[in-house]
């Protein structure tokens, strides 16, 4: 899960990165006016933006859906260790029962 989040990060960092580069480079070739280019650029970095901030959220959400089933498999983990710990503990219980009463016998006799 974490080689999948950073992928995801890592995808977003170089699609904000090819983002700035494809607008210098726009900036630099452009034919038309200063204030046109620079709108487009405004809006490129407004979509960019939206863009990153969607994958941001995707993977939040990625991150407490993971959250939420590790802390299940915790629960269910306690739980099963729990049901052990009580079976184990019931059969040195009785163990310990018969030994007593093999002693006790043992006394009597």
């Amino acid at each position: 899960m974490r080689e999948k989040n950073a992928s995801m990060i890592r995808n977003a960092l170089l699609l904000g990165a090819a983002g700035l580069v494809g607008a210098g480079i726009a900036l630099l070739l452009a034919p038309q006016s200063g204030v046109k280019t620079r709108r487009q650029l405004r809006r490129r970095a407004e979509d960019l933006r939206e863009d990153l901030g969607e994958c941001v959220d995707n993977l939040l959400e990625e991150c407490r859906a993971a959250g939420g089933k590790g802390l299940e498999k915790g629960k269910q983990a306690t739980r099963r260790l729990q049901e052990d710990a009580v079976k184990a503990l019931r059969a040195s219980r009785d163990q310990i029962t018969r030994r007593i009463e093999q002693l006790r016998h043992t006394v009597s006799a």
